[in-house]
């Protein structure tokens, strides 16, 4: 699990060398947009970004991900646009 724990950052392109990655926590950080590399992250499940006022933007390829079961984007400026489809998402919120 990679969990957000303090100061402002941005996600660093090299996130996809993270290949046992299975939960992205980032809820509630000021992080404005993805790199196009979290796409590439082979093992994970969950994605939560629940509460990030600022997140704009999330890799369309998301949706390719296999193993993504939630996607958490409840209190994003995205929310509205249920942006990803994934074969065996089980909750999106």
């Amino acid at each position: 699990m990679l969990k957000y724990l303090g100061a402002a950052f941005d996600i660093p392109e090299s996130i996809n060398g993270l290949i046992s990655l299975k939960e992205l926590c980032i809820r509630g950080t000021p992080v404005k947009e993805l790199p196009l590399s979290t796409s590439s992250l082979p093992c994970l499940t969950d994605f939560l970004a629940g509460g990030c006022r600022f997140l704009k933007q999330v890799p369309s390829s998301v949706g390719g991900l296999h193993f993504l079961l939630e996607l958490e984007l409840d209190y994003t400026p995205l929310y509205q646009k249920r942006l990803v489809t994934c074969a065996l998402l089980e909750n999106f919120g």
